[in-house]
């Protein structure tokens, strides 16, 4: 296993330091103890965040392995703050760490949403960690496995329909949160379209889509993109602009559904809606723009 990649996520330094300092001490003590010694975690790096976006955006930025998030943030508390980190890293382990007088319930509910385990700060000492930790890569690793054998599609690595919705149903719970409509888009190749060009076009949708939208293939010759913030228009713009000169057109047809800010309406019937449409959707040339 290579050094393992840390995110404290702690709005509090000092408190964030000690979390640090309990890593660290951890090859150190399994060696006087007599322990198995595991040696990568002499070299295990450890990033800061001391705020959900400053989590998020180091998400986005550093390849961590594990995080360790106090849900009492700044700029987001309880619950809410470790649903949308999952939302930005949902194949991201996450250790809930609780300050006392904290509700135990909450780490509860993390764990079925999620969570791989949760532990309070003041019983939070490098045996305990150690152990947490370790869990949780091993269950992440396994969950990942299985994870990518059935719900990513296997030709262009996009969740497939399943994974898809998922994926949608963690992302439309924060949207509707902040009270966001969620728009639905399909693009659906021709039959027949050799599996290049649906490599190609799961690339050109993939490069497209805006932080935090959501592609995936829901069949053979069907993409889907959940956004709240693209529409038909912008996106195949996009597509039609990043196209290679020179290359051959993608045919897709487009079709799309809007569900408003709020509204309990399940993700297959959102994607059921866009489908009704796809009959009478026009097939549209994304040439490339010379």
């Amino acid at each position: 296993m290579h050094s393992p990649r840390i995110l404290i996520v702690e709005g509090d330094l000092a408190e964030a330091q000690i979390l640090e300092e309990a890593i660290f001490e951890i090859p150190e003590r399994e060696l006087s103890e007599d322990c198995v010694s595991r040696r990568y975690w002499w070299n295990a790096k450890v990033v800061h965040a001391d705020s959900l976006a400053s989590a998020v955006d180091a998400v986005r930025d550093c390849e961590a392995d594990l995080v360790l998030l106090n849900p009492s943030l700044p700029d987001q508390q309880g619950l809410d703050s470790f649903r949308t980190l999952k939302v930005h890293a949902p194949d991201l382990p996450v250790i809930l760490v609780l300050a006392e007088g904290v509700d135990e319930q909450i780490g509860r509910r993390a764990l079925r949403e999620g969570a791989q385990d949760y532990l309070y700060r003041s019983r939070c000492d490098w045996e305990s960690l150690s152990h947490a930790m370790e869990n949780a890569l091993e269950r992440s690793r396994v969950v990942k496995a299985l994870w990518n054998s059935f719900l990513f599609d296997t030709l262009t690595g996009l969740p497939n329909r399943a994974g898809f919705v998922y994926i949608a149903e963690m992302l439309q719970s924060a949207l509707n949160r902040v009270n966001k409509p969620v728009r639905m888009i399909m693009a659906v190749l021709e039959i027949g379209t050799t599996e290049p060009e649906i490599i190609r076009a799961a690339d050109a949708l993939r490069s497209c889509v805006n932080d935090g939208d959501l592609t995936g293939r829901l069949g053979p010759y069907k993409f889907g993109v959940l956004s709240p913030e693209l529409d038909i228009q912008e996106l195949s713009a996009r597509i039609t602009n990043c196209q290679p000169p020179g290359t051959v057109a993608l045919q897709f047809r487009w079709s799309d559904w809007q569900k408003p800010a709020g509204s309990p309406e399940p993700m297959e019937k959102l994607i059921a809606g866009a489908e009704l449409l796809l009959p009478d959707a026009p097939t549209v040339s994304l040439r490339a723009v010379h």
